[in-house]
């Protein structure tokens, strides 16, 4: 087994040693705080994790919207057993073609390799064992010429590169004018998680791009005056600042409704006892819980419509009845008296006699005399006041009683 100090020889000589004699197995490098691995077929390299327990495979799919939660897990899983066919099958799960799963392993190859060249001290060990059928063989010498041209380049923007446990927020309004900047798509994908909470390295670790791309990405951002480090991460953004002071002011001088300061705006609750928009708005009332219906006891505008007031009196307005659908009362024209019409209509009296008549006649006079009814002849009295025969006011009942105490009399 080959194994020994990164002190004494570099990682560039142990990939050289390993191509030169294409061995097939896996190298575990490690340190005091972190152990990686790199997986190795005929020379070639096939996989690499610079923390076995961290999986930037699965971050980035992830990001990138190209795998669900399940298949991230299988592609978790398949890196903790080992298993190059289990990852392979994982991956073509996807569906993203095999252009495209080649692209993602050789740029996570290059992106853990270029973290484990980094390393100052630690060691390494050779293990010869069967990796399986791999997916995609990339050359070691061409991953340590990408590797060896980023460290050159890092030595130019480390210095602005914020620490690994720097606070990051996005500037609502940057000084050199909104106009004159233009984002890429691999920058808007770093820009997404910086909300003023995450460290650099969280950052970093959610895209599963790599030291070197996001830092480098990061730097630019910062450059162009979109991104800042926050003097004080622990105290609350410039973000949740404004929003603290709009929501007090709007609650103490306008009234607002109270609702959260967290970074999730509460959906305001509906005031209770309020009317239905819709019948099906209605229906979804009826399954609100029992306790919060009885907040409120007012009775809604629809029950005001059904349910009268206790001492309400019904008013009726009657049309002027027709005069030869009355019917007689004793010989007294009753339904003329109330001035409402008869509930169904009734066959005619038969005729009266003679004797019936002049009996009927002298009886009209004697209400008249009492005020009750016109008088038998044909003058029309015009200053009398109004007859209570035209009173609406005059019970039905009495009025009968009356007519038969006056005949009785």
């Amino acid at each position: 087994m080959l194994a020994g100090s990164l002190n004494e020889f570099g990682l560039a000589d142990v990939f050289t040693l390993l191509s030169t004699t294409r061995k097939t197995g896996v190298l575990n490098l490690e340190t005091a705080a972190v152990k990686g691995r790199v997986w190795i077929a005929q020379g070639g390299l096939c996989n690499a994790v610079a923390d076995v327990t961290r999986s930037p495979l699965a971050a980035r799919l992830l990001h990138g919207g190209e795998a669900s939660e399940a298949q991230a897990r299988e592609i978790v899983a398949a890196q903790a057993d080992g298993d190059s066919q289990r990852l392979q099958d994982a991956l073509d799960v996807l569906g993203l073609g095999s252009d495209r799963v080649r692209s993602i392993l050789v740029d996570q190859i290059t992106d853990a390799v270029f973290d484990l060249s980094r390393w100052s001290d630690g060691t390494f060990a050779f293990d010869n064992q069967a990796v399986g059928d791999v997916i995609a063989v990339t050359s070691a010498a061409d991953v340590l010429g990408t590797v060896q041209q980023r460290l050159s380049e890092w030595e130019g923007f480390a210095a602005n590169v914020p620490a690994d446990d720097a606070v990051l927020d996005v500037v609502s309004r940057p000084s050199g004018g909104a106009e004159g900047i233009s984002v890429q798509a691999s920058h808007w994908e770093v820009l997404t998680l910086v909300d003023g909470l995450r460290p650099v390295a969280e950052v970093i670790e959610l895209t599963g791009q790599g030291t070197f791309t996001v830092s480098r990405m990061i730097s630019e951002l910062i450059g162009v005056g979109l991104v800042r480090v926050l003097d004080d991460p622990t105290g609350e953004t410039a973000s949740q600042h404004r929003r603290r002071i709009l929501v007090t002011a709007e609650e103490q001088l306008l009234g607002a409704t109270p609702r959260s300061l967290s970074s999730r705006p509460v959906p305001p609750t509906p005031p209770p006892g309020a009317p239905a928009a819709s019948d099906a708005a209605s229906a979804d009332a009826e399954d609100v819980d029992p306790a919060e219906r009885a907040q409120d006891d007012r009775p809604s505008p629809a029950d005001l419509l059904d349910v009268a007031p206790p001492g309400a009196v019904e008013v009726a307005f009657d049309v002027e009845p027709d005069e030869a659908e009355h019917t007689a009362h004793n010989g007294v024209d009753v339904d003329d008296l109330l001035g409402e019409p008869p509930e169904e209509p009734k066959s005619p009296a038969p005729a009266p006699s003679s004797s019936a008549s002049a009996a009927e006649d002298r009886r009209a006079r004697e209400l008249a005399a009492l005020g009750i009814g016109p008088a038998p002849s044909a003058e029309e009295p015009t200053d009398e006041p109004r007859p209570l025969a035209r009173d609406n006011n005059v019970n039905a009942d009495l009025l009968a009683r009356l007519i038969d105490g006056v005949k009785g009399a």
